[in-house]
């Protein structure tokens, strides 16, 4: 019974981690496509952005919005860094996503401990890992982006603040996961031989 249970469960699992990794995809191609669109309208028009009455900017979990006339005409150049570092971001997704249905394929076959499932948690945690390392490197290239690009110290010179720096702080949760997961990985490895041994019993 557990064991239909469980590749009932890889079954549709496996069916969602699909649908996901087509989603994203057209996603990504809808982002470039739509970007292209307002980029070849303010070449052809280079007032067709800068004529919008305000602009909100986001840096981390703060937003600005500015006024009219306050915007610098690099909009599309942040917007474009903004989505390069989401590409990249989900071709690692789609990876992960694709190792994980070729996790579950064993499962599906209610073999859990196939030879092929340590490996590909090996492989999980090292794009664990690389999905930590690009937020966090993502994360510091859109804040200093917004700072050099929309020249925050001069659009707030008016104010009581005297500068605008950047803190950029490292998550090394993306580092706790690889580990776990890499732990995980010899778990599985052994079960694996386990396996084998009551295979090779029977």
């Amino acid at each position: 019974m557990k064991t239909q249970k469980m590749v009932k469960t890889a079954k549709a699992l496996d069916k969602v981690f699909k649908i996901l990794q087509r989603v994203v995809i057209l996603c990504a191609i809808a982002a470039v496509i739509i970007l292209s669109i307002f980029t070849a309208a303010n070449v052809a028009a280079p007032d067709f952005i800068a004529g919008a009455d305000s602009v909100n900017v986001s840096v981390g979990p703060l937003t600005l919005r500015l006024a009219e006339g306050a915007m610098p005409g690099t909009i599309l150049g942040y917007t474009w860094i903004l989505v390069v570092g989401a590409i990249v971001y989900i071709a690692v997704m789609c990876y992960v996503l694709g190792v994980l249905r070729k996790m579950l394929r064993p499962m599906a076959e209610g073999n859990p401990f196939a030879p092929s499932v340590s490996r590909e948690i090996r492989k999980l945690a090292f794009a664990g890992l690389a999905i930590g390392m690009i937020a966090n490197v993502m994360s510091f290239v859109e804040t200093f982006a917004a700072v050099r690009i929309f020249d925050l110290s001069s659009l707030l010179q008016n104010t009581r603040l005297r500068d605008v720096s950047v803190n950029f702080h490292f998550d090394i949760t993306s580092v706790i996961l690889f580990f776990v997961l890499l732990l995980l990985s010899y778990i599985f490895q052994y079960g694996e031989e386990l396996q084998k041994l009551s295979d090779e019993t029977l």
